[in-house]
């Protein structure tokens, strides 16, 4: 039987893909990203502690859209204060695990962003199709429904 497009998915060709058991880390994947030229968008459920954030983000902390659980709203405040240039948004209902990489690299993780210790799997693949479709069909909806964290103002003022 052979998948079709409808309204729960796309069904695509895909060449390039990969599938990574325990050993493949956000760290991993985000390993290059000072060299990216696109925007990179993540949805995950929790946050990791912020040194992990910051050895990843530190690389280029810009162009990056993140969407975590309204739950982790504190340390998605800390986050935003140290790295204004990134976009970070909450929601009340995420449990996804993605990662999107402009122009076409899809990652589909059972991790949470960070470094869970745990067996975890994901897949990675390049297809402009399946990329364009989960930006608009899922990630954009998902951000617009979601409260983002503008500017940070210290307690004690600016």
């Amino acid at each position: 039987m052979a998948y079709k497009t409808d309204v729960h998915g796309l069904a695509f060709k895909c060449n390039d893909v990969k599938i990574s058991g325990h050993t493949s880390t956000w760290g991993m994947k985000l390993s290059q990203l000072y060299k990216q030229q696109g925007i990179v968008r993540i949805i995950t459920y929790s946050l990791p502690n912020f040194e992990y954030i910051k050895q990843q983000f530190e690389r280029r902390p810009y162009d990056i859209f993140l969407i975590a659980h309204m739950k982790f709203h504190n340390r998605a405040r800390q986050i935003k204060m140290a790295f204004p240039r990134v976009r970070l948004a909450l929601h009340r209902e995420v449990h996804s695990k993605v990662l999107l990489i402009e122009p076409h690299t899809v990652y589909i993780s059972s991790a949470n962003f960070g470094d869970s210790g745990w067996h975890e799997t994901s897949i990675g693949l390049h297809s402009k199709e399946a990329y364009d479709w989960y930006l608009e069909t899922q990630f954009a909806p998902l951000w617009d429904s979601c409260d983002e964290i503008d500017e940070i103002v210290p307690l004690w003022g600016k």
